[in-house]
């Protein structure tokens, strides 16, 4: 610290501090921001540890499809597997899969929605093909 004698000098002391402070908060926000970052894989992981371990409750739907992969889990993919992994696993698969379903609903309902379209586009189109018309000039 300095010694101050005169107005001058405690004019420009303060404002040295000033400046050594107004650095000192860009340096504290900048430390702040970095602890954010450093922060932001860790929350990224907790959010798809509770993703595994906690299951969504939206409809019908989503629990026939996470009943699926359940079942698909341990009957099929683990059929051989032990115990505990028999119980675990498909556990986790039923959750995740709960969860990749309601993120992406509309896209599987469109999708839902574009095959049946298109089944049923093909069952009118054969039945238009085989009319009265044309099936008495084939066995006629």
């Amino acid at each position: 610290m300095r010694t101050i004698n005169t107005l001058d000098d405690l004019r420009k002391e303060r404002i040295r501090l000033q400046l050594k402070s107004d650095e000192l908060q860009i340096a504290i926000k900048n430390d702040f921001k970095e602890l954010q970052s450093w922060l932001h894989p860790v929350e990224k992981i907790k959010q798809g540890a509770e993703k595994i371990l906690f299951r969504e409750h939206n409809g019908i739907f989503t629990e026939s499809m996470g009943n699926l992969a359940g079942f698909l889990g341990r009957k099929v993919i683990f059929r051989n597997a032990g115990f505990l992994t028999k119980l675990v696993v498909p556990f986790l698969i039923k959750n995740l899969t709960t969860h990749l379903v309601v993120d992406n609903k509309e896209k599987i309902y469109s999708l839902a929605i574009k095959l049946l379209s298109s089944f049923t586009r093909k069952r009118k189109e054969e039945r238009e093909h085989f009319d009265e018309g044309t099936a008495s000039s084939h066995f006629n």
